[in-house]
């Protein structure tokens, strides 16, 4: 016989004496497999919204379902991933028996007491609470391992995916990783506060968002989109420590950064609650570590968010700032009333174009002409649509300043003023809203706010 033959015998062997030994003393087969552990539609994996884990001496992990989320709720609250809840009864549903046999020794198959327990809860058609839990018995060889249906007196040859799951799995892994449920659900108020540095508030009205403190201005509709479609997707990078009794070793017992969310509700009664969720940033992981502490307010658990996930999350507030010179639209103007330094005049809309009007002191008209729509459309698209390139939070110039535009609907009613400034020697552009935010422009802006190019022969005197 050549080694090799040799070796496979003395292989063959060894393995008929390891099934012999993890055999031994077992009672005789009941029922012989292979077969379905559940028969068909008697584990619904879509149905079930409560999973409670049990690993020896460890404390009991319950998670529940929750409007279609998963969450652990026991020994503490935390969003999990539904692709990992989900393989958790798809592992169960898919047990298939191998062998049966009746339990007369629970221990000889290590379930007195079992390794492990797995609860499995849902609701059947007729919203009848239904559960069934698996105890898990130790493993034999080529994969097997023994599970038993709580309260039945068989016990199951079967593969080891379940007890790889509950026994082995680290719960940890199960977890969603992505920090902040807000952004999906509808976020209201946002709020920044930085160790140092004032409070900064948003607040959203309808679609328009506003920032509230420390000064008001409108936000940008698009990067604010952006910036709670970006919130969705910041994730922990490591799960650090699910006890942490004393907040200050990471420095979260006074954050150094917060993040809050707030959603608004209105119950039946018309009364208005919030809901708050805030990311809590504390110190650096250690030395030449860019990653930080974190952990979401009220859980214990703290995280580690890596720096590209905390730049997502803080946005700098210049980024947030609406970019146009204001809020109004070029259709809802009605009148334009331009202030120089050297006198006044006003376009006014009509309904087959537009009219320059010079004014004078008393702001009476003093030449009315018709002038070129195209160029005063060109005129609102660049106050009030063009977006600057650059966003600074100063106080307007006033030293430089070029013009003041006041803007009215068609009625009169006033709409807007914007402030304009312009640096010496043709240089760069900007315009302040009234809220000591300057949206700059290049040099090579366009900007015609000489009477002339509107027809009139010359601006009045009138005061601006």
């Amino acid at each position: 016989m050549s080694v090799r033959a040799t070796i496979v015998w003395w292989l063959a062997a060894a393995v008929l004496a390891a099934a012999a030994w993890w055999l031994e003393g077992a009672p005789a087969t009941v029922r012989p497999g292979p077969r379905a552990l559940f028969a068909a539609g008697r584990f619904p994996v879509d149905r079930i919204d409560a999973i409670e884990i049990e690993r020896g001496d460890e404390a009991p992990l319950r998670f529940e379902r929750r409007e279609g989320r998963w969450w652990q709720v026991a020994p503490f609250e935390h969003p999990m991933d539904p692709v990992s809840m989900r393989r958790h009864a798809t592992a169960a549903e898919g047990l298939r028996s191998s062998r049966e046999v009746e339990v007369e020794d629970a221990t000889a198959f290590g379930l007195a007491p079992p390794l492990g327990r797995a609860t499995f809860e849902w609701h059947d058609a007729e919203d009848r609470p239904r559960s069934v839990s698996l105890e898990l018995g130790r493993r034999g060889v080529a994969g097997r391992a023994w599970v038993r249906r709580e309260g039945e007196t068989v016990a199951h040859a079967v593969d080891a995916d379940l007890h790889d799951r509950v026994l082995e799995g680290e719960p940890r892994s199960w977890r969603q990783r992505r920090l902040l449920e807000s952004p999906d659900a509808g976020v209201d108020r946002i709020a920044i506060e930085l160790v140092g540095a004032p409070r900064v508030s948003m607040e959203r009205t309808a679609r328009r968002w506003t920032l509230t403190e420390p000064f008001r201005t409108r936000l940008d509709p698009a990067a604010m989109e952006d910036w709670i479609a970006a919130l969705a997707r910041v994730e922990a990078s490591a799960f650090f420590d699910d006890e942490a009794e004393d907040l200050a070793t990471y420095g979260l017992d006074r954050p150094a950064e917060r993040l809050v969310l707030e959603r608004r509700s209105v119950g039946e009664d018309g009364e208005v609650s919030w809901t708050r969720e805030a990311l809590e940033i504390g110190s650096l992981f250690g030395p030449g570590s860019t990653d930080r502490f974190a952990r979401i307010e009220g859980r214990p658990t703290v995280v580690l968010l890596a720096e590209g996930a905390r730049a997502a999350a803080l946005r700098p507030l210049a980024s947030l700032i609406e970019p146009t010179g204001s809020g109004a639209t070029p259709s809802q103007v009605g009148i334009l009333e331009i202030r120089r330094s050297d006198g006044v005049f006003r376009i006014r809309r009509e309904l087959d174009g537009f009219v320059a009007e010079s004014l004078d002191e008393t702001g009476a008209v003093v030449e009315a002409i018709p002038c070129d729509s195209d160029r005063v459309n060109l005129l609102l698209e660049s106050l009030l649509e063009t977006r600057a390139p650059e966003i600074s939070i100063t106080p307007f110039p006033a030293e430089l300043s070029e013009a003041t535009v006041v803007l009215e609907d068609i009625s009169g009613r006033p709409l807007d003023t914007v402030r304009i400034a312009r640096e010496p020697d043709r240089g760069r552009w900007a315009f302040e809203n009234g809220d000591d935010v300057l949206r700059i422009f290049p040099e090579s802006f366009s900007l015609e706010l000489d009477p002339t190019a509107y027809g009139l022969s010359e601006v009045s005197s009138g005061t601006p």
